[in-house]
């Protein structure tokens, strides 16, 4: 899984994975290691199935994650709030730039 999600980052492409056992599809933006130690998805989540609102921005824990499709959809523009300097990531594998 760590390689297809630095593959999405790096080439910006979409993907549909299982959280809590919701669907969600996502524009994936930074990978690493959250302050607790867990393996961490940050992005932003399009469409699909939510326990809050459907689209925004979201942490998503590795060890929650399943079923990871790389979709053929590209995301092209920076989403509105995207960091790339958030403080509960204490190690960063991946990351698209703050100002691409």
């Amino acid at each position: 899984m760590e390689a297809l999600l630095r593959f999405a980052i790096e080439h910006k492409k979409m993907l549909s994975l299982t959280y809590f056992d919701l669907v969600r599809i996502v524009e994936p933006y930074m990978y690493g290691v959250h302050t607790n130690g867990q393996q961490v998805l940050y992005c932003y989540q399009t469409d699909g199935d939510s326990c809050v609102e459907q689209e925004g921005w979201r942490e998503f824990f590795l060890f929650q994650i399943h079923d990871v499709l790389l979709l053929s959809d590209d995301f092209c523009e920076t989403r509105d709030g995207y960091r790339n300097h958030i403080s509960d990531l204490s190690t960063i594998f991946c990351q698209i730039p703050e100002t691409e």
